[in-house]
């Protein structure tokens, strides 16, 4: 199978709720395009032998199926929308509005570098983050009081609270990332 293929694929997997909004989008076309297929001579025959009432009542018949087709479609794309945005976002709390924001003017904003450490440069990059998504920070881990002093001396290894820190700053999601820095294996 192509790649391409295999990315259209994809989009058949359960449970990412766009599969009935495409297929009801599908159908609302198929009723439209039925609809302006009666109007024409031949449609309008076909028609007439399948619903042998006055004129009035069929031009009311097509005025329906057009006005269905066209909601159903028009409901269909909302959707359609809604769902690959509500996919997208990486959390439900997070706005499709507020992620197409950060996505397209903060990617325009002025490339920053921090150099720094300690409990003030977490501070500093989250307040960068609203202004900016080109941020680069460089950590200067000079830590050695408490569990990072001890981490230091018996296994010589950084300590790694303040790049801690600075990592969930930066992320966009913070308290979904503090969760996964806080577990504790046992």
């Amino acid at each position: 199978m192509k790649p391409d293929a295999r990315r259209l694929v994809r989009w058949l997997y359960p449970g990412l709720r766009v599969k009935r909004w495409v297929i009801l989008s599908v159908l609302s076309m198929g009723v439209i395009v039925i609809a302006l297929f009666t109007l024409g001579e031949r449609g309008a025959r076909t028609i007439y032998r399948a619903f042998p009432a006055g004129p009035a009542a069929r031009y009311a018949l097509i005025s329906g199926l057009l006005v269905v087709g066209a909601l159903g479609f028009g409901f269909s794309l909302l959707r359609l929308a809604r769902s690959v945005a509500h996919g997208v976002a990486p959390s439900a709390r997070i706005k499709p509005s507020t992620m197409i924001y950060r996505t397209r003017v903060l990617e325009r904003g002025p490339r920053v570098v921090s150099v720094g450490g300690g409990t003030g440069l977490s501070a500093l990059l989250r307040g960068l983050k609203e202004e900016t998504s080109n941020i680069t920070a460089v950590v200067t881990v000079m830590d050695d009081g408490g569990s990072s002093g001890r981490l230091r001396q018996e296994i010589d290894v950084l300590p790694p609270g303040d790049v801690r820190n600075c990592i969930l700053a930066l992320a966009e999601d913070e308290t979904r990332f503090s969760d996964y820095f806080q577990y504790r294996f046992s």
